[in-house]
């Protein structure tokens, strides 16, 4: 956050300088005072003082550009917005390690996620699990509700998430919680043609294996006779072996007695259960968007977009239930140094363990396309 207040600054400081008319510049730099140069300077002329201290000629013309960031950028979608909305654009996503859209997006102020299977999901915003999602300004869901996972979206095919906390007249209904727009890439986005790509790998810490993870963009646009035109396609394949391995015990506390361990000392505490929790998997998502747009005159312009999202999976989980009670009899106790709690002890007697084991496999696909025509505001 320091640096991007100290960029804001800068621009502002270019931007006014760009305000002043070149001939009140020019007037001001003939009344400034030439700088002398010290006798140190005069015998080294090749220091770097010296270098510093040279002036341009007076026929040389200094120019001063301002470039200000793109009315798209996050902060310029907050302040022009008529609802409450905050936003994360491209330029910040590709600055973030996240592999999925949902990670990029917990960082947005009011959004939570959940974690679970080596990814961020169950997003939600100001703590309302209700919300509605679209792509481009058109709602996109899955059976499952009117959104769809936002995890689904790789973030390096995104070029903004947009979190509108309160509907706005043009959008459609939102959930309880709002709605998120994912904005994806466009031609016009790029100046001209453009090849981008990037590869990498996921390592799970837990599974200890990493999984390829790569997309690629191809766009361009050219003058016709008939207006401008341009088309981008994208891929995109994301995934991740995880592993999920948990080891619990139970909240309730026994304590040895001259009748569950006749040869520890009395008052040694253990818990009456413990636990070990085994999820793993493999999770992949392939997918391709395209987008075309054609401006036959400055007033108008005509798109068409399509969208593919695949998801596969298999996930395995495996659940072991150990109870320490019933008429149960410790022996081999030892304790923790400096405390009075069981570190380990041989437990006869006890309920039979529990447990379970379970599988399944996830496949779903997802289309969609659009297109429609912008035309010139009437005022």
């Amino acid at each position: 956050m320091q640096f991007k207040s100290t960029l804001c600054a800068s621009v502002s400081a270019v931007i006014g300088l760009a305000l002043v008319p070149s001939a009140a510049l020019a007037q001001t730099a003939q009344e400034l005072p030439k700088p002398t140069n010290s006798s140190a300077d005069s015998i080294n002329s090749a220091s770097p003082d010296a270098a510093v201290q040279e002036t341009p000629s007076e026929d040389e013309a200094i120019v001063v550009t301002g470039l200000r960031r793109s009315l798209e950028s996050a902060q310029a979608i907050k302040k022009n917005s008529d609802g409450i909305v905050d936003a994360i654009v491209a330029e910040d996503i590709g600055k973030l390690p996240d592999t999925f859209a949902s990670s990029a997006l917990q960082r947005v102020a009011g959004v939570n996620v959940t974690r679970g299977g080596g990814e961020s999901a169950g997003v939600t915003v100001r703590g309302l699990p209700d919300l509605t999602t679209t792509y481009n300004g058109r709602q996109i869901f899955t059976a499952e509700g009117r959104y769809v996972q936002i995890q689904d979206f790789p973030a390096g095919t995104v070029a903004a998430l947009e979190v509108y906390k309160s509907g706005l007249a043009n959008q459609i209904e939102g959930g309880i919680a709002g709605s998120i727009n994912v904005r994806g890439r466009k031609p016009f986005d790029f100046k001209g043609f453009e090849l981008s790509g990037s590869l990498n790998g996921v390592l799970s810490q837990q599974s200890g294996k990493v999984v390829p993870n790569g997309n690629l963009l191809i766009s361009d646009r050219w003058d016709t006779g008939i207006g401008e035109m341009g088309l981008l396609v994208n891929a995109s394949y994301v995934g991740i072996n995880f592993l999920d391995s948990t080891r619990e015990q139970s909240m309730v506390i026994g304590t040895t007695d001259a009748n569950n361990a006749p040869t520890a000392q009395a008052g040694l505490r253990f818990p009456d259960a413990q636990g070990n929790f085994l999820g793993y998997g493999a999770r992949y998502r392939p997918s391709a968007n395209a987008a075309f747009q054609w401006k036959p005159t400055p007033e108008l312009e005509i798109y068409a977009d399509g969208l593919y999202q695949g998801f596969r999976s298999k996930d395995y989980n495996r659940w072991m239930f150990v109870p320490i009670f019933g008429g149960i009899t410790l022996s081999n106790v030892t304790t923790i140094p400096g405390t009075n709690q069981v570190a380990s002890a041989t437990v006869s007697g006890a309920v039979r363990p529990d447990g379970y084991t379970g599988s399944f496999n996830g496949k779903t696909d997802t289309y969609q396309a659009g297109g429609g025509a912008i035309g010139p505001r009437i005022a």
